[in-house]
């Protein structure tokens, strides 16, 4: 009798774990769409190398049933379902296919069993509203593009039994702050986390052999990095705006793009010489208001990039070079000084800068580069000095609150769509025998002279 029993009890729980690995649990706003084009938005009813038997949906909760054991979810099987919300997938499952769950943007959870050993091509790719995923422990690769713009993501635990993670396998996860690369690595991939813009904290461990094109580039808010002594290849910009990389290896490779290689950090300002006279990076977790010491000669391009808390920035007399970028996204700043010693304003300088109410610009500047304060929303009037002879394409283009420019210099030409998208009244001063110059100008080619004044009064249609 106690055989009979046990017999029944096995049949049972063969039978409970057979129903549970040949169902699929979901949540979502509707029922899913089934679909036969594997391209298409829905639930491929091919992508699992299974056959649907049922498909019930209730409340926002549906189940799909299969009529075998289910181990492996295929190529789009959800593929842009905008309505699922989360999702269990069933032990026995090995692989996520290729962009399995690919555009699913209402997706917020998924539940990974232990089986699962491979993630394939943009499994997940485009995921944005997915914020955490747990990896199983025996999985082994994550494939290109696998967690792509899955912009909520802000963090993720890579398993030590990963030994491969695919080109732009997380790139442009915009949230992600922290990343563990497994030990069982020995390359990092182009893109892998490329445009990560929160990632603040990585550990390189020392089997990784070779860090590829664009491994970490557009990390800005990476302070510093250490590279280990094994390494033996970095690749083009694998660390660009990356503010400081230390390198104790001989790694050879193109440039590498961080701000700063083996920088002398002093508080929150990096530079490339212990005389503090090239400063190249700033800890993008600077707060408050900066002062640069009378040493610095030279700011260098994306000094300040993505420094989103400091308000105020002090540039002492004898800066001669501020580069492209350097402070491009302080959306914080609220106003900035150049010294006399500036020569110029170059390429998107300040574009960004969407606090930025009061700049004043020397006499000692001769131009203004392209995008230099494109997007300074709440920028309202601008006040260039007489030796500026040229303003840039796109220069002021975006800044909405815009509304008096004053140019004094006659000569000074203006780049195409400098003051596109400004406000929509924008009145700009220029002196009374230029007027006609200036209205010539194709880059103003909506304006009318509105005074006869010492300096006209030029209004934007």
């Amino acid at each position: 009798m106690k055989h009979i029993i046990s017999l029944l009890m096995a049949i049972c729980t063969i039978s409970v774990a057979w129903a549970q690995n040949n169902v699929i649990t979901y949540t979502a706003t509707d029922k899913l769409n089934m679909t036969s084009n594997e391209s298409s938005p829905g639930l491929y009813d091919k992508g699992f190398y299974n056959n649907i038997l049922s498909h019930e949906f209730s409340d926002g909760h549906g189940t799909i049933t299969f009529q075998g054991e289910l181990t492996y979810i295929g190529y789009s099987a959800f593929y842009k379902c905008t309505s699922l919300l989360s999702i269990t997938i069933p032990n026995r499952v090995s692989w996520i296919g290729e962009r399995a769950f690919g555009g699913c943007t209402s997706l917020t959870s998924v539940i990974i069993p232990n089986s699962v050993l491979r993630i394939e091509y943009g499994a997940f790719q485009g995921c944005t509203a997915l914020d955490s995923v747990v990896l199983p422990g025996k999985m082994t690769i994550i494939g290109s593009n696998a967690f792509a713009g899955c912009t909520a993501l802000a963090s993720i635990n890579i398993p030590n039994s990963v030994v491969s993670i695919g080109n732009n396998a997380f790139s442009d996860c915009s949230a992600l702050t922290s990343v563990n690369i497994p030990e069982k690595m020995t390359r990092i991939k182009n893109w892998c986390f490329s445009g990560c813009s929160s990632l603040s904290s990585v550990t390189i461990p020392s089997g990784v052999k070779r860090i590829e094109d664009y491994a970490f580039a557009d990390c800005y808010s990476l302070a510093s990095i250490s590279v280990p002594s094994d390494i033996r290849w970095i690749g083009v910009n694998a660390f660009a705006k990356v503010n400081n990389v230390i390198n104790p290896s001989d790694a050879s490779g193109s440039p590498w793009g961080a701000k700063c290689v083996n920088g002398y950090v002093d508080g929150w300002l990096i530079y490339t010489d212990a005389e503090q006279t090239e400063l190249c990076g700033c800890d993008p977790t600077a707060t408050g208001e900066i002062t640069i010491p009378n040493s610095v000669k030279r700011i260098n391009e994306y000094a300040f990039y993505g420094c989103d808390s400091i308000a105020s920035v002090t540039i002492p007399n004898g800066v001669d070079s501020i580069g492209k970028y350097a402070f491009a996204l302080c959306s914080s700043l609220t106003s900035i000084s150049l010294p006399n010693s500036v020569k110029k304003v170059d390429e998107y300088t300040f574009s960004g800068c969407s606090s930025l109410v009061s700049v004043s610009i020397p006499s000692s500047v001769d131009g203004i580069g392209k995008y230099a304060f494109s997007d300074c929303s709440a920028l309202a009037s601008i006040a260039l000095p007489d030796g500026v002879t040229h303003i840039g394409e796109y220069a002021f283009s975006d800044c909405s609150a815009l509304t008096y420019v004053f140019i004094p210099n006659s000569t000074t030409s203006i780049g195409e769509k400098a003051f596109s998208h400004c406000a929509s009244k924008l009145n700009i001063h220029v002196p009374l025998e230029s007027r006609k110059r200036f209205m010539a100008m194709d880059a103003l080619d909506h304006i009318k002279v509105i005074g006869d004044v010492s300096n006209t009064l030029i209004e934007k249609k």
